[in-house]
């Protein structure tokens, strides 16, 4: 049973990363004035926590297979506790794109 749920969030994991891309593409209507509660919080906190977990176990795979080095892996763990402790910081309000402004510089490097 354990394997399975793994499995599934695996997979879940992988189709979020895939599209998000595609996602944050589009023009998204995320109302980002929203503050959640408290125990919203807790509860986005206790997913994205699952989420960001697994997603280390699937890294560390990749290193024991021979797909990523010891040194990329990190580099990928280091980027998505930054990702996690941003979402922290905007009350798990997904803010990404918020400003128009950023993202048109941050893509014409």
């Amino acid at each position: 049973m354990k394997k399975l749920t793994l499995t599934l969030l695996a997979v879940l994991l992988t189709l979020a990363t895939i599209t998000m891309p595609i996602v944050a593409d589009e023009d998204l209507d995320v109302n980002t004035d929203v503050e959640l509660t408290k125990e919203q919080q807790a509860e986005l906190e206790e997913l994205y926590g699952q989420m960001f977990d697994t997603h280390n176990q699937i890294i560390d795979k990749y290193v024991e297979f021979g797909v990523y080095s010891e040194k990329k892996a990190e580099k990928l763990k280091e980027r998505m506790t930054e990702k996690h402790s941003k979402l922290k910081d905007f009350g798990y309000i997904p803010k990404w794109f918020d400003d128009k402004d950023k993202k048109d510089k941050k893509h014409k490097r």
